[in-house]
């Protein structure tokens, strides 16, 4: 989870549980751990992913999920939110649609978007046959072309992944 980097980057304080006033559309949110950790922060979180299944602990603290086909469909109908958080997923999608996703999470967010990405292959792909991981480049690459679609305002280069805090143009 990438909640404090995401925190640093936007200069806010955790508020432990007390509501904030902001709230977070959480891009391909998995299992939902992040958006708990999110509204544990202090944010009105909506998480939305392709397969529902996997959010039943976020749906149990009444955060509302909404199903998407994919990523790089427009997102305005989940309508506008203060900020987009969208953890470990641009990696998983095809390098030709990565730039057109980093778009669309920029264009509802209100005040700019969170995106973390690995930066190496994944581990797990073998067990399929097939990487999991279609975009693996490095931080520069992804820094360098996030630049094309935003304002990269923080850019982090950490271990085996980097986060991007991103602001429309």
């Amino acid at each position: 989870m990438h909640v404090r980097v995401f925190l640093d980057a936007i200069g806010v304080a955790p508020s432990e549980g007390k509501f904030l006033g902001l709230d977070v559309l959480d891009c391909g949110c998995g299992t939902g751990k992040g958006a708990l950790a999110l509204a544990k922060a202090g944010f009105r979180v909506t998480l939305c992913d392709f397969v529902d299944g996997r959010v039943e602990e976020a749906k149990a603290h009444a955060l509302p999920f909404r199903q998407i086909r994919t990523l790089w469909d427009d997102l305005r109908p989940l309508g506008y939110h203060d900020y987009t958080y969208c953890c470990d997923v641009l990696e998983h999608i095809p390098e030709a649609l990565t730039m057109l996703v980093a778009h669309r999470l920029v264009a509802v967010a209100r005040q700019g978007a969170f995106v973390s990405v690995a930066t190496s292959s994944d581990t797990y792909g073998v067990w399929i046959g097939e990487s999991l991981h279609k975009t693996v480049k490095h931080f520069t690459w992804w820094r360098d072309m996030f630049s094309e679609v935003a304002v990269v305002v923080d850019a982090r280069d950490l271990l085996g992944y980097a986060t991007f805090y991103l602001r429309q143009r």
